[in-house]
């Protein structure tokens, strides 16, 4: 395959990811909205607090998607059917096993919900109920979700995106009519459990249709492939307790040394927060498939590989300032249209909360290429380091400045302990360049985002139109980043490029016309 047809196929599941996820923000908030009013905040401080234990359930899956993904990339380029078939059969057989855990352990917990809870939780009937439900929706999902990794796989998210908006009309607009007519929680929530049943079931069926030898007899892989495997299945759990306990925490640590409507008003700022990282998570998902498959084909040690990490980063970089200073000066002015201004988090509630989404989001390309080459075992030790240091950092500064604190918990971690570790392994074993390179670009990086910060921390201005006020706020904070991008780095090779890019994309549009 050559780099133009991978840029294709990468540039149309950007696309068809995009409009599919903002189509789901604008859903979701319209949910929200409709939630707030026929449900108190306690409902939503469940919510938040149900979504973090059942990702501290999915630890169950033990990075078994990512293992699995990644030995799929080589004989999907190669279109090696029977080894294809073989590993389907056992990712079929290890997700079948994590679904029968997670139904078991879900109800096993269930009874404790109580100890999660800072103060009474009787407020909310039925709570346990709801749990099962949540459990439920999750432990089925796995038995019937895996064939959806071998179309991502081979470049063709875009099926997945037209399955998936489909999906989330359904949902929605349901869960909206329940929420309406009967103000149930137990019914929002069949609701999700039958549409994603109905997703699940659309996928698998699409994919036997694409890949029609998945239905013919398949035995166990290699034992080459299952030792590889189980290798980087090991690696790979290490990575999901991290991720889990640095990631899906911040509700439990809130609901527990704060309050649970904390977390039900952080909830607010986390679902717009969480559907940005979904939609810009759609082009780094869309474009991993590429880059596993530019490195299976080419010497991954050489310039051309490396220069399509800068170039990535550098996309990474913009994206993530624009969206970041996007929400340190206009976020609040739209939770005041949205759900009014009782719901509005302090100042420095709002920087850690920006701070822990740019260190994140700045981790985002180190991290695909690393995955995209199978380097789950180089350092799997970071992730006990990371959530050690993660629950160490969070809790005692949650306890002294609240939801602030637990942000700080995790930003620290970001950049102390996972950034260091994974550009260290990524740039000896796949670079094999020298890792100051890096940092220096991602200090003036750093440095243009805090310059930015401080110029929109001392413009005030209000209108009396709240929405109003979060356009003009939001218009100025992004013209301010393209103008500063442009003076600093349009004499950069990744801004030539992107340049390049964008403008011919522009000319095939126009062609096309």
């Amino acid at each position: 395959m050559d780099n133009d047809s991978r840029t294709q196929k990468s540039l149309k599941n950007i696309f068809s990811s995009f409009y599919t996820y903002f189509l789901n923000i604008i859903l979701q908030f319209l949910n929200r909205t409709i939630f707030l009013a026929y449900l108190s905040i306690d409902y939503l401080g469940i919510n938040g607090l149900f979504s973090n234990l059942i990702s501290m359930l999915n630890l169950a899956e033990l990075g078994i998607a990512g293992a699995m993904v990644y030995a799929l990339y080589k004989p999907l380029a190669e279109q090696d059917t029977d080894r294809i078939k073989s590993l389907m059969y056992l990712y079929k057989k290890l997700y079948s096993f994590v679904g029968i855990f997670v139904l078991f352990v879900g109800f096993l917990i269930t009874p404790f919900l109580g100890f999660f809870i800072n103060g009474n939780s009787s407020n909310i009937k039925y709570l346990k109920f709801y749990f099962i439900l949540y459990v439920v929706d999750t432990g089925i999902s796995y038995f019937l979700s895996f064939k959806r990794s071998i179309i991502i796989c081979d470049q063709k998210q875009y099926i997945i995106n037209r399955i998936t908006i489909i999906r989330i009309i359904l949902t929605n607009v349901f869960q909206i009519i329940i929420l309406i007519f009967t103000r149930s929680y137990a019914l929002y929530l069949l609701v999700k459990i039958f549409c994603t049943l109905i997703e699940n079931i659309i996928v698998t069926l699409t994919a036997n249709h694409k890949y029609p030898f998945l239905k013919e007899k398949a035995n166990m892989p290699s034992k080459k492939d299952v030792k590889e495997i189980s290798k980087n299945i090991m690696a790979m759990s290490m990575h999901k307790i991290g991720t889990v306990v640095v990631f899906s925490t911040d509700n439990l640590i809130i609901t527990r040394f704060v309050s649970l409507a904390a977390t039900g008003i952080y909830s607010n700022y986390t679902l717009i927060i969480n559907a940005l990282n979904s939609i810009i998570g759609q082009f780094f998902q869309s474009v991993t498939a590429s880059v596993g498959n530019l490195i299976a084909k080419e010497n991954k040690e050489s310039e051309h590989v490396y220069q399509v990490f800068r170039n990535i980063l550098f996309i990474n970089f913009i994206v993530y300032l624009i969206i970041s200073i996007g929400i340190f000066f206009s976020i609040n002015s739209f939770i005041c249209f949205w759900v009014g201004k009782k719901y509005v988090l302090d100042k420095l509630t709002i920087l850690c909360i920006v701070l822990s989404f740019y260190t994140l989001g700045m981790r985002k390309t180190i991290m695909m290429f690393k995955d995209a080459d199978g380097l789950f075992w180089n350092d799997r030790y970071k992730p006990i380091l990371e959530a050690f240091f993660n629950l160490f950092f969070s809790i005692p500064l949650a306890i002294h400045f609240g939801i602030a604190g637990t942000l700080m918990g995790t930003i620290i971690t970001n950049v102390f302990v996972a950034g260091v570790i994974e550009t260290y392994v990524t740039y000896k074993y796949l670079f094999r360049k020298k890792i100051k390179n890096y940092y220096v670009i991602q200090i003036k990086y750093f440095l243009t985002l805090f310059f930015l910060l401080s110029i929109l921390n001392n413009i005030n201005f209000y209108t009396n139109n709240y929405l109003i006020d979060f356009i003009l706020r939001g218009l100025i904070a992004i013209i301010l980043c393209l103008i500063v991008i442009f003076i600093i780095y349009r004499k950069n090779n990744e801004f030539k490029y992107i340049k390049y890019v964008v403008l011919n994309l522009i000319s095939s549009i126009h062609s096309k016309k």
